[in-house]
């Protein structure tokens, strides 16, 4: 029996249904066990939660005759500015086991068991129709408010389509998706509210040696927590800053040649620029207004990232 509120949440997001049916028929796509890792970045105004971080599948482990398979967290913590902003200058090491899950294929659910617990809880699953309320997890409360299933189509993992889950709520559309053999788009253990001044985002994700998601082409590598940058070369800016049109990102000279990746606050990888002078303009063109996530890297480096706005 279809309960009221399924039926009121498939009325309101009926416009987005038709369009992204297809991907319910795909193979199941389980999670790797090893030679895998998931590389994220989290950042926001106020958050002292700027990183650069790797999650690592490191090997199996046997809890009440259950095997897991381990969790290694590996990056860098960074200062903010005394503006709130993060600004890359490496404030310490991150670097712990974090846990370990396992999967039940039969299921499709995956299941964590954080580092010293004794019992493991439900982490993602992937049984999901269009319209059904996404269940409590680790990573989902329903304190913070319902969340539907409200899009279900595929995504290229490498050489395989995997399918996806489109996550809304009644004030936040399509914010966040789940993938098969993945997680989710906010990272492997990253927490399902819509994000607000701050948040976490996966930024790739590798698979025997290969970058698989979000393309082929991208290098994905584990942040080695050894770049600082010394106090008076980390100026980096962006204006005006709320802009309309255009704006100038001003960097270190030493820093040309980087490549600036531009995201939704949801996380979803929007553009690519490359970087050729120190006193750079940033055009709008078809980007809407609201607010954004940057982050410069180079040659496999993170440099900085901050926020920036665009107003009409």
């Amino acid at each position: 029996m279809i309960s009221y509120r399924k039926i009121l949440i498939l009325s309101t997001f009926s416009f987005l249904l038709i369009p992204f049916s297809k991907g319910q028929n795909l193979p199941y796509q389980p999670f790797p066990v090893s030679n895998a890792f998931w590389t994220e970045f989290s950042g926001g105004y106020q958050c002292n939660c700027c990183a650069d971080y790797s999650n690592i599948v490191s090997g199996d482990t046997l809890v009440f005759g259950q095997v897991y398979h381990k969790i290694h967290t590996h990056g860098a913590h960074y200062l903010t500015s005394p503006g709130g902003d993060c600004t890359h200058v490496f404030s310490y090491l991150i670097d712990f086991p974090n846990g370990a899950f396992r999967e039940d294929t039969a299921t499709r659910k995956v299941y964590y068991l954080p580092e010293g617990a004794l019992r493991d809880t439900l982490l993602y699953d992937f049984d999901l129709s269009l319209g059904d309320t996404l269940p409590e997890t680790y990573y989902n409360s329903s304190f913070s408010g319902f969340k539907f299933v409200t899009a279900i189509d595929s995504v290229a993992v490498g050489s395989q389509y995997h399918r996806r889950f489109a996550i809304s709520t009644e004030y936040a559309p399509e914010y966040v998706h789940l993938i098969e053999g993945i997680g989710s788009t906010f990272g492997l253990l990253a927490y399902m509210d819509p994000p607000f001044e701050f948040g976490t985002f996966l930024a790739c994700f590798s698979k025997n040696g290969y970058t698989v998601y979000p393309d082929t082409i991208s290098e994905c590598e584990i942040p080695t927590a050894t770049f600082s940058l010394p106090q008076s070369e980390n100026s980096v800016s962006i204006y005006p800053n709320p802009f309309n049109e255009n704006a100038t990102l001003i960097i270190p000279v030493s820093w040309t040649g980087s490549t600036m990746d531009i995201y939704t606050m949801t996380g979803k990888l929007i553009r690519k620029v490359q970087i050729t002078t120190s006193t750079f303009s940033i055009v709008r063109k078809n980007l809407a207004e609201g607010t954004y996530m940057y982050r410069l890297s180079k040659d496999g480096v993170s440099l900085a990232s901050a926020k920036f706005q665009i107003r009409n």
